[in-house]
């Protein structure tokens, strides 16, 4: 019975203590379980005023391949991607230059002057160093290049951030070995890093092994959109997976026991996944689904690295073909990083029809991952390996879509820190340059510094994203802005309260492609059924992801439009919230009496003649996003009293207002009889001129008749005197 006992107690501790080890599985799965009744305007949910840590690191990153060009210079071997691009793409010739940092370093470096960053994320291309891949006598312009480059960087107090392999294989290691599939690529890598920790580890604290493997293995021996481009078989692509967590493990280990006892350096790998909401929140499989969908793509690397040293039980109980670690290998494998490094950007994204989706919905809730990646894993420290979104490639300087995008993540991510207790302690923006985008070639552009690429002197001219960037960098966060406190006020009597219903979208999502046209057109439904331009100037509110513009803002677009184009009249033709609750769209309400009160502002203090007001929409799709008043089955939402209450009251009335809503009723209801009735009172004004006018005729008739009576008997009353 004591044994019994015994035995027990020591399998709970020894649960404890896994559980702070390892984390139990599928922790994660309770960042989808809300409370429903949890309110999505508290304090912790919306945008975050603070500052970061006071030791937070910020910086940047680019790729070698994206980024150095001169392929062919000072003896540089090819990669799998230089012959990829040159047979995928027709304008492929243009990587021998790209962005041309190999002989541009200096204004690479100019750039991160200006920007002010603490770090700058930066892969060494394999084959500039050894053009074959296997280690031998170095090319001495490549080992100058980076010399000289990591050098750069420490005179001007930034630390370098190094990437052992961000996708450019040796063309010569694919072609003999066949690439990741083959186990003897291992051995080659820990032999090139080796080499690198000798000859740059005095210099570099933090190390990447490998960047984002999922897509390595996935796009690169599966898809076939990245290089080598090989179509092959699910196998190839989990076999291919197996064989880089094992390279990263050995390098690992090799630095651990060989240079970090001296060198001091700290060492990751660069895991990259999207994120995933459930159908339903309150339906356990949906949340199922979607815990499966990070374990396969997330999961599938950072289990055996940061958790137990093998894959997620989902993914070796779907496909029975999975490698398989020996129990030596997982105790080799776990634990092999430092700190959790991660990446969140379009490249998880996109192509959609790739993803591991399993029938729920993308997000690009970066705090939310956080949090998962937090319980998963036991609370590692994290750092955002890389982070940013794309315009495209006609956008120059004016990237307000990568603004938008920034300040959404970097706010998540404060929030993970501040609320949540993530321990976040860097960020990197990507990227610092444009440069070539991957299956995507120069079709976007990621860049905080826009590059010409036919230019000759291909300068790096900072985009708004930069400057928005630097700001956040000086600020260490975002401070809160000087507001206008809230009026209690009406519009005028004539005020055009609406509502707007669609059925043409110009945008869905942040990677949707744009309308060229940009004119605004009225659907005549009753009537001729066509649609008809409305003439003037229009300027549309819109945001990526369909998520909301934030409120003061729309008060400075009525005042940049008074600036722009005179004092004309304004007409908000469209504006919402896409609210996810069903029954309880509080967010709608709390945006809505945000946005009307910064128009009401506009109005009054900037006298901007705003004559409407329209929000966006009446009904809402049965899919997301769901911007309606309505539901799809036309049953209202507590948002509709709401807006009621703002048109009855006509704004924000005061208790102590003049124009009470009795009077106003009855003001308007005047206004409204005059508006309608033109017709008839202006018929009504001709008839009554009239009879006017033959009143006065007959009044001067008569009084004329009379003067010459009065004459007249006058002249008979002296003839008889």
């Amino acid at each position: 019975m004591c044994d019994q006992r015994l035995e027990r107690i020591v399998a709970f501790w020894m649960l404890v203590f896994i559980r702070t080890v390892t984390g139990l599985a599928e922790e994660g799965r309770s960042v989808w379980k809300k409370d429903p009744h949890f309110s999505p305007v508290s304090e912790t949910q919306m945008f975050l005023y603070d500052t970061f840590p006071k030791e937070f690191l910020w910086g940047v990153g680019t790729g070698a391949f994206q980024v150095e060009g001169s392929w062919r210079k000072d003896g540089k071997g090819s990669s799998i991607w230089d012959r990829f691009a040159r047979s995928e793409f027709s304008d492929a010739d243009s990587t021998g230059t790209s962005s041309d940092s190999y002989i541009l370093l200096d204004k690479d470096l100019s750039a991160l002057d200006f920007l002010g960053v603490t770090f700058y994320q930066f892969s060494i291309s394999w084959s500039r160093l050894f053009p074959t891949g296997v280690v031998a006598a170095p090319n001495e312009k490549g080992l100058q290049y980076y010399n000289t480059l990591i050098d750069s960087l420490l005179y001007r107090n930034i630390d370098p951030v190094v990437t052992l392999y961000h996708w450019d294989l040796p063309l010569m290691l694919q072609e003999k070995y066949g690439g990741w599939r083959n186990e003897s690529i291992i051995d080659i890598f820990n032999d090139y890093a080796t080499f690198c920790f000798q000859t740059f580890g005095d210099r570099v604290k933090y190390w990447i092994t490998i960047h984002n493997p999922y897509l390595v293995a996935w796009h690169g021996y599966g898809t076939g959109i990245h290089a080598p481009g090989e179509r092959g078989k699910i196998t190839t692509v989990y076999s291919v997976g197996h064989n880089l967590i094992k390279a990263h493990a050995k390098v690992w280990h090799n630095y651990k026991e060989h240079f970090q006892p001296y060198q001091k350096g700290m060492m990751s790998i660069v895991l990259g996944s999207h994120w995933i909401e459930p159908n339903k929140l309150e339906d356990e499989l949906d949340i199922s689904k979607c815990q499966k969908s990070m374990e396969r793509v997330l999961g599938w690397f950072a289990k055996p690295i940061h958790g137990d040293g093998d894959y997620p039980e989902e993914l070796k109980n779907e496909f029975s073909f999975l490698p398989r670690f020996t129990e030596d290998e997982k105790n080799y494998i776990k634990g092999t990083a430092d700190f959790f490094a991660f990446s969140f950007g379009p490249n998880n994204f996109k192509p959609p029809n790739t993803l591991q989706k399993m029938g729920q919905n993308l997000s690009l809730n970066l705090r939310e991952v956080l949090n998962w990646i937090k319980l998963e894993y036991n609370s590692p420290r994290i750092l955002i390996a890389e982070n940013g979104w794309f315009t495209d490639n006609h956008v120059k300087t004016d990237d307000t879509t990568a603004i938008y995008m920034m300040k959404n993540f970097i706010n998540k991510v404060l929030q993970a820190i501040k609320y949540d207790d993530v321990d976040v302690f860097g960020y990197t923006a990507w990227s610092l340059l444009d440069g070539f985008e991957w299956q995507h070639a120069y079709n976007i552009r990621r860049g905080l510094f826009y590059v010409d690429f036919k230019s000759e002197k291909k300068e790096r001219i900072p985009k708004s994203s930069a400057l928005y960037y630097k700001q956040i960098i000086q600020e260490n966060g975002f401070f809160p802005r000087e507001s206008t406190p809230s009026l209690q006020a009406q519009f005028s009597c004539d005020f055009s309260w609406g509502i707007t219903e669609s059925v043409l979208k110009a945008e869905l999502v942040a990677s949707s492609p744009q309308f060229c046209d940009s004119s605004l057109y009225l659907w005549n439904v009753t009537g001729d059924g066509l649609l008809h331009k409305v003439e003037g100037d229009i300027t549309c509110l819109s945001s990526p992801s369909r998520l909301a513009v934030v409120p003061w803002g729309m008060r400075r677009v009525l005042r940049w439009i008074k600036k722009t184009y005179g004092d004309i009249d304004i007409y908000i033709t469209a504006n919402g919230i896409d609210d996810p609750s069903l029954d309880n769209d509080e967010l709608r309400n709390y945006y809505l009496g945000k946005y009307v009160q910064e128009v009401l502002k506009a109005y009054y203090i900037d006298k901007v003649k705003i004559k409407g007001y329209y929000a966006f929409k009446l009904t809402e799709e049965k899919s997301k996003p769901r911007f309606g008043f309505f539901t799809s089955d036309s049953k209202g939402k507590p948002s509709v009293k709401f807006y009621n209450t703002l048109i009855n009251n006509n704004g924000f009335p005061a208790n102590s207002s003049v124009c009470s809503p009795s009077n106003q009723e009855k003001q308007c209801s005047f206004c409204l009889f005059i508006s309608q009735k033109k017709p008839l009172i202006f018929f009504a004004c001709c008839l009554f001129s009239t009879l006017i006018l033959l009143l006065t005729i007959i009044f001067f008739h008569k009084r004329k008749r009379r003067k010459r009576y009065k004459a007249k008997s006058t002249r008979c009353l002296c003839i008889s005197f």
